[in-house]
């Protein structure tokens, strides 16, 4: 059962490294942005939740709008995307290519700040995270980094070994006598 989970979590943390490492890619060309509104409660607050992959960057934002009526036409509730051309220069659709893989981890928090939201005046706290791609890469990276290395040990044949056990095979003639398991005929190995 604990090798069936770990195969399930190591799988699961591969497709996690290659969704994310096409991410990584897509970000140098492209900004992308996924959303999640909730729309205006009671006390006239709007949160939303941005998830947006920004040149090899990963930001992670939490924003509350403070409205101080309810707007004539309400925001969407919901999931929304957006993905856009990342132009690097006035007149260029260049790719952005780090010229480094730098440790771009940032925490920033913004209170009270004055905005208009749907036509209507308020404030907006944010809290966004920002995390290089490339470290959640190499943590996904790692469970499977293991599997591969336990399933080659597990796999390597070496010649006077039984193949479904491990037993030491150099005194035995024809069976394993752990295992009961035939013998194959070893070329050039003496008994």
């Amino acid at each position: 059962m604990k090798r069936w989970l770990f195969h399930i979590v190591a799988g699961l943390s591969l497709l996690l490294f290659v969704a994310t490492m096409a991410m990584w890619v897509r970000s140098c060309f492209r900004y992308d942005r996924f959303d999640y509104d909730s729309g205006v409660n009671a006390r006239l607050q709007w949160t939303g939740t941005v998830i947006s992959f920004e040149a090899v960057r990963i930001w992670l934002t939490q924003v509350t709008f403070q409205l101080n009526r309810l707007p004539e036409e309400p925001p969407l509730q919901g999931w929304s995307t957006s993905s856009e051309a990342r132009p690097t220069g006035p007149f260029t659709h260049t790719p952005y290519y780090p010229s480094s893989l730098s440790l771009d981890f940032g925490i920033s928090r913004r209170r009270g700040v004055p905005t208009t939201f749907c036509g209507v005046p308020g404030t907006f706290d944010d809290l966004a995270i920002r995390v290089p791609l490339w470290t959640m890469a190499l943590a996904f990276a790692m469970l499977p980094c293991c599997w591969v290395i336990l399933w080659y040990r597990r796999q390597r044949i070496r010649p006077g070994i039984c193949t479904k056990c491990g037993y030491d095979l150099r005194a035995s003639k024809d069976r394993c006598p752990e295992c009961g398991t035939p013998i194959p005929a070893m070329s050039g190995v003496k008994k």
